[in-house]
């Protein structure tokens, strides 16, 4: 799924500040916590006025996500410091959103999202995605580009908790 040139995080301590909050939010929100105080604290402190509705919109794309994915997504636990593909992959989305956003097109947040949900994205996924990155990008909190758009549909995964 990645190029070896691509800026790939070990863990989570080598993430950015609005990555790790996406990586937390997607942990809570796995482990049926999406109502979590600190979480919505977070995301308005990030998001300002915004931060409940951008974080609503975090968690119904999550949720479709796992929803409509044909494979169980790998995730850790909150608190955890390991970082899993999926994670990367779910940031990955976001941050393709924004560079949706910034060119005019869509084709890497698409090529993200397929990879995810292994079939075509419905249009419902590309717009939330893109209210979520806008959000985060009105309030400066730009997301790298740290994962080559994927080419193939990933095999069968399990889950993971640590």
């Amino acid at each position: 799924m990645q190029d070896d040139d691509w800026d790939m995080p070990e863990d989570i301590r080598d993430l950015r500040r609005p990555e790790h909050l996406l990586v937390w939010a997607l942990r809570v929100i796995a482990v049926g916590r999406a109502d979590c105080h600190a979480v919505r604290q977070a995301f308005v402190s990030a998001c300002g006025e915004g931060g409940d509705k951008t974080r609503m919109g975090y968690f119904l794309l999550v949720r479709q996500i796992g929803m409509t994915g044909k494979r169980r997504l790998k995730l850790h636990m909150p608190g955890c410091v390991c970082l899993s593909s999926d994670e990367r992959a779910i940031v990955a989305v976001v941050a393709a959103a924004q560079d949706a956003i910034r060119t005019g097109h869509d084709e890497r947040l698409r090529a993200h999202l397929r990879w995810l949900v292994e079939g075509e994205p419905a249009e419902t996924f590309l717009n939330v995605a893109r209210e979520v990155a806008g959000a985060f990008q009105d309030n400066g909190l730009r997301l790298p580009l740290r994962i080559a758009p994927p080419r193939a549909l990933p095999h069968a995964a399990t889950f993971t908790v640590h």
